[in-house]
C-alpha cells in the first residue's frame, strides 16, 4: 500500500504538493490523507473535502478489514 511505505519515509510532501496544489497549505502530518483533518484544520488550509479535494472513494481501512475477513475464511 502506498500510504504504509510513505509513512515511512522523511517526506515533506513536496512531490505530493507540487501535482496536488490543493495541498498547498495542508501540514505535513496531513499531506497524505488530508481526509483525516478536522473540519476546522481543513478551513484554515483551504482545502475541505468534498469541496476543494475529493472525498475517498474506498474506505481504506474497511476494505482492508473486509479482505482479511474473506482471506481467512478462504484459507480455513
Amino acid at each position: 500500500m502506498v500510504l504504509h511505505h510513505v509513512k515511512g519515509m522523511k517526506d515533506n510532501g513536496d512531490f505530493v504538493r507540487h501535482w496536488l496544489p490543493e495541498l498547498a497549505n495542508v501540514p505535513n502530518s496531513h499531506v497524505h490523507r488530508p481526509w483525516e483533518m478536522s473540519r476546522e484544520q481543513q478551513q484554515q488550509s483551504n482545502c475541505v473535502i468534498g469541496v476543494d479535494y475529493p472525498t475517498p472513494i474506498v474506505d481504506l481501512l474497511a476494505s482492508a478489514e473486509h479482505h482479511e475477513m474473506l482471506y481467512r475464511a478462504a484459507t480455513e
